[in-house]
């Protein structure tokens, strides 16, 4: 222990923080000239008043542009727009003004997840800190935070000492002085239950909760101080990721679960008809219009199943509007192998239902080169689709291919 402190007593300070290194090339070629320092100045880097974990977290504002434009500051110098946090890195959320980072650690006295909300502004040339929070529970994702009219919500799973005991809580916060204060709160969540699902839209938060069935909750923000739960609405299987396809009607990409005792999963859409404004109304308007999945596995071995890669990352989602075309990679599993396809589901008018358009592999499907994990639609008329191996292209109207390029083996 004592070599330990001997070594921290002679560790130059500088030596504790971020630090940058940056090569300015010359624009009629040579070598670069090289600098380097402290991304940022002790005067800008935070400490918050509840330990946040020994990690420094670093938010940078950086022009676009010409090479010039990232500044002129001279070796040793701190990065100017830089400001830093004395907190570990987690999920990151931006608005037009504002980043967000947060970091979860264990509470231990209480048994129970805490999660560090760090608030920094983005109105300047500098990224600039403002306040911070310390809230109950854990975040799913990205997607569990929103900001509107300067109000952020948070939505997160607090799970003290044992599953059956979670809940989920909806949080409203909003800027005063160093702290972002708690404004709203809509507590006990799904009682007994995690999220796995949030989606905001305008006024309005879906929350999506699951243990044994699906609740998909709506509530209105308007007023942040009194939110209210228009509704709650029951469905087998759950959600992981929502999308607003038009007012009114939102899409849910999940999960359809067997009968107590069958732990294989299959991969669902759904098409819930909801609230289109806070006015609209409660629970009346929640319905789910339609669902689909996958055909079934030929003998459903014990390990088959199917899994909506947008459950895990949205940008594995593609909506089009104008053709009322959902394109989503799927990854199937019979208990052999496994393989990819991309699910092309056209969404009745009013979405009343759903139908298969069609559906799309590379060559070599089962392959680690042929798993499809991005789709995008160029010139109105084209779908490509991306695989380690290659990349396809096809006409939006008959999906033919009508060209091929390969990436490696494929």
């Amino acid at each position: 222990m004592s070599a330990a402190r001997d070594a921290i007593a002679v560790t130059p300070d500088d030596a504790w923080v971020p630090t940058y290194t940056l090569r300015r090339f010359p624009r009629g070629g040579g070598e670069p000239t090289v600098t380097s320092g402290p991304l940022a100045s002790c005067a800008r880097t935070y400490r918050p008043r509840a330990f946040a974990g020994w990690s420094i977290t670093t938010v940078l504002s950086l022009p676009v542009g010409e090479a010039e434009a990232v500044g002129d500051f001279g070796a040793g110098e701190a990065v100017p727009g830089g400001v830093a946090v004395v907190s570990g890195p987690g999920h990151v959320y931006a608005s037009t003004n504002s980043v967000y980072v947060t970091t979860t650690e264990l509470d231990r006295r209480a048994g129970d997840l805490t999660t560090d909300v760090h608030a920094f502004s983005t109105t300047g040339p500098s990224a600039v800190y403002v306040a911070s929070t310390a809230l109950t529970g854990r975040l799913l994702n990205e997607w569990a935070l929103y900001e509107r009219a300067g109000v952020l919500f948070a939505a997160t799973t607090s799970s003290p000492r044992s599953v059956t005991a979670s809940s989920s809580t909806l949080t409203a916060l909003k800027v005063r002085g160093r702290a972002l204060a708690t404004v709203g709160t809509v507590p006990r969540i799904g009682v007994g239950e995690a999220i796995t699902a949030v989606r905001y839209v305008g006024a309005l938060a879906f929350v999506v909760t699951f243990r044994e069935v699906d609740p998909l909750y709506a509530i209105d923000l308007r007023v942040p101080s009194r939110m209210v739960t228009l509704g709650a609405l029951k469905v087998p299987g759950f959600s992981r990721y929502l999308h607003p396809l038009a007012p009114g009607l939102l899409l849910g990409l999940g999960v359809s679960v067997g009968a107590p005792g069958d732990w294989s999963r299959f991969a669902k859409a759904s098409l819930f008809r909801v609230p289109s404004a806070a006015t609209d109304g409660g629970a009346g308007r929640l319905a789910e219009l339609a669902t689909w999945t996958p055909p079934p596995i030929a003998r459903r071995p014990a390990a088959s199943g199917s899994a909506w890669q947008a459950d895990d990352d949205h940008r594995a989602f593609l909506y089009l509007p104008a053709r009322r075309l959902i394109v989503a990679p799927l990854d199937v599993y019979d208990g052999k192998g496994g393989r990819t396809e991309v699910t092309l589901l056209r969404v009745a008018p009013g979405g009343g239902a759903f139908s298969v358009a069609s559906r799309i592999t590379h060559r070599g499907a089962g392959s680690a080169g042929a798993r499809i994990t991005r789709a995008v639609a160029m010139g109105g008329r084209y779908l490509w689709t991306v695989a380690p191996g290659g990349v396809e292209v096809r006409d939006l109207d008959t999906f033919r291919v009508t060209s091929r390029a390969a990436l490696w083996g494929l």
